[in-house]
């Protein structure tokens, strides 16, 4: 046997002589309490989230806007905790409690904001069909304050948009025939205003067209000649007063012996000269000279009365062929 063999015997011997002597008797009698251990364990959990964002919904539209925010904030908070205890006791009064808590917290937080801005826009009004107080647009029938019905005078007038149109007749009637004989002139010219004011409207007509009608007055009256010419005429008119009166001035040169109407003048046609001739005698105002080629026509106008229907239309924006109505006898 080895050194060490007996040093690890001998060592082992003193320690059962000693443990033997230590432990003294065995007990006798009913065993003591068996010690409990408690262990407490207090787990704390705390989520903190801020479940409440105010979004900011600003919606800006011009003329009118509709801003609509719709936040939806989602928190979700969540805390879990878990406590194991574990006591054990053997045959020692000294308890090893185990405690573990587990605190688990999620905090969650969603804000959705959704604006929306609809601009509706607002369109300007179109222009009323009555004009303003003071505006002269409209249609306007005048007579002469003289000649009455013999001459008649029509406006069209539009200061929106700076057109004015203008249709006028005058009507003669060939005595050498036992008046049977009517002579009719009608003009009408587009222009532009050239002047306008809540008291009156001046235009100038730069395109005249002039048409000559010649009848004989039967029932109903029989047309013996139909013409119209575009031709060098220099046509002018106002109304004035705020609409109550109007002047119109019509000047124009067809050729000696009304050539542009009737061309060279033969036996066919003398007698349609002769009826022009006859029917416009120089006179102030409605003067028709067949020998020179001149017209000149010149209207004083003051409103024509109720009830008395002037045969005369003139459309704006157009150069139309008149269409002449014989005026009443």
């Amino acid at each position: 046997m080895t050194q060490a063999a007996r040093l690890l015997v001998t060592f082992g011997l003193a320690a059962a002589l000693a443990s033997a002597a230590w432990a003294g008797p065995t007990p006798t009698g009913s065993p003591g309490p068996t010690p409990t251990a408690t262990a407490t364990a207090t787990p704390t959990a705390t989520g903190t989230g801020s479940p409440t964002p105010t979004p900011t919904a600003t919606a800006t539209a011009t003329p009118t806007a509709t801003g609509t925010g719709s936040p939806t904030p989602t928190p979700t908070a969540t805390a879990t905790a878990t406590a194991t205890p574990t006591a054990t006791g053997t045959g020692s009064p000294t308890p090893t409690p185990t405690a573990t808590a587990t605190a688990t917290a999620t905090a969650t937080a969603t804000a959705t904001a959704t604006a929306t801005a609809t601009a509706t826009p607002t369109a300007s009004p179109s222009p009323s069909s009555t004009p303003a107080p003071g505006d002269l647009s409209g249609t306007h029938a005048y007579v002469d304050k003289r000649a009455f019905d013999k001459h008649e005078s029509f406006f069209n007038i539009d200061t929106s948009t700076g057109e004015i149109c203008l249709q006028g007749q005058v009507v003669g009637i060939d005595p050498t025939e036992t008046f049977n004989r009517r002579v009719t002139f009608t003009y009408t010219g587009q222009g532009t205003i050239t002047k306008s004011s809540a008291k009156g409207v001046k235009g100038d007509f730069p395109n005249t067209q002039l048409t000559l009608l010649i009848e004989e007055l039967t029932d109903p009256p029989t047309q013996e000649f139909l013409q119209t010419i575009t031709t060098d005429c220099k046509l002018r008119g106002q109304v004035k007063k705020s609409g109550e009166t109007a002047r119109t001035s019509l000047r124009c040169k067809v050729g000696e012996d009304f050539f542009e109407f009737f061309g060279p003048i033969t036996e066919a046609n003398q007698p349609l000269l002769e009826n022009v001739t006859e029917a416009y005698p120089r006179r102030s105002g409605m003067n028709a000279n067949t020998k020179k080629g001149r017209i000149n026509f010149r209207q004083n106008g003051e409103t024509a009365p109720e009830g008395l229907v002037v045969p005369l239309s003139c459309d704006l924006g157009g150069s139309p062929t008149p269409t002449p109505t014989p005026a009443p006898e």
